[in-house]
């Protein structure tokens, strides 16, 4: 087989980028009454993260054990070459955050349940993940779902078994929504974040984002990765219908609608080196059009919904 030659895409940063941003401690709680973040603070804490800082200008982060406890949904059909290693990847945060993995496998064909479990059964022993099984049925979105059902944590993380998602963003993903945020992207669009392996279905992803942002008014740069941290409330709250791979932006379109807060932290996103994707543009096309009407019809409409504003969470006014 003939692999393609990767090509990088990064996204431009202050020069000292190679400090990464994590928030930092929330101060204990002295009975006061706190708010999400506001617009300023969504500003300073995307400027911040290029910079090494929290969302405190100035102030410098010390980094503990996240207090959410982050569940990892990984969709799989029938197998993923590299789903061992993913796995492997994964369970080496767990000295940062306390990580349940579910692995939800799709079997269309009832007959390949056997072959399945031989493959996915000992990736996931080998690191302490489990794994649930959907025999008959197919779908990412409809799978996302029946792993956020089956969930016990605080915090709800769609992951790609393919490696081409950074697990060791997750933990600056947990400790940003615990400074308030609802819904935090891992975003490859915003400044230090990158694509390597940069094709044509990347770079209209990327220009999608552009027209989401741009008719939705969302406050973050990337809208279609499905990496990113969701509060428990935020799945529970928000009805959704996609079946699909557009789950991601149909989430984040219908969360911003709601009132829920967006942030973002810039991720590196790597195209697949083994397998093939399962993502067919020409049949997407129309489930991601339905999403950016939504997001502009919402943006405009008198029925959209103040921010809402999340217990304990804390952020300046």
């Amino acid at each position: 087989m003939t692999r393609e030659s990767k090509h990088t895409t990064s996204h431009p940063s202050p020069s000292n980028r190679s400090q990464r941003w994590e928030p930092r401690n929330p101060a204990p709680d002295q009975g006061s009454q706190h708010s999400t973040p506001s617009r300023a603070d969504h500003a300073a804490v995307v400027a911040a993260m290029a910079r090494g800082y929290g969302p405190v200008q100035g102030e410098r982060s010390s980094v503990s054990f996240a207090v959410m406890r982050p569940t990892v949904i990984v969709p799989v059909l029938y197998e993923e070459p590299l789903l061992e290693r993913t796995l492997d990847r994964l369970s080496r945060l767990n000295g940062r955050v306390d990580l349940e993995v579910l692995v939800v496998v799709d079997v269309p064909d009832a007959g390949r349940e056997a072959d399945a479990r031989k493959v996915n059964d000992p990736a996931a022993e080998a690191t302490g993940a489990r794994v649930l099984y959907r025999v008959g049925e197919r779908g990412f979105g409809s799978a996302l779902r029946y792993g956020f059902s089956q969930a016990s944590g605080d915090v709800l993380i769609p992951f790609m078994g393919d490696e081409s998602d950074r697990a060791e963003d997750i933990p600056t993903m947990v400790h940003a929504l615990e400074q308030g945020f609802d819904v935090v992207a891992g975003s490859r669009y915003m400044p230090g974040g990158e694509t390597v392996g940069m094709t044509v279905k990347q770079r209209i992803s990327h220009l999608y984002s552009i027209l989401v942002r741009l008719a939705g008014g969302l406050e973050i740069h990337d809208v279609s990765n499905a990496f990113r941290a969701y509060r428990r409330e935020v799945v529970e709250a928000v009805a959704t219908e996609a079946d699909s791979f557009d789950i991601s932006v149909e989430l984040t379109v219908k969360a911003a609608r709601d009132g829920f807060r967006l942030g973002e932290v810039p991720t590196r996103w790597t195209n697949r080196e083994v397998g093939t994707s399962n993502f067919r543009f020409s049949k997407e096309i129309r489930n991601y059009w339905r999403w950016l009407m939504l997001a502009a019809r919402s943006r405009f409409s008198s029925s959209r919904r103040a921010h809402r504003v999340v217990p304990g969470a804390r952020g300046r006014s």
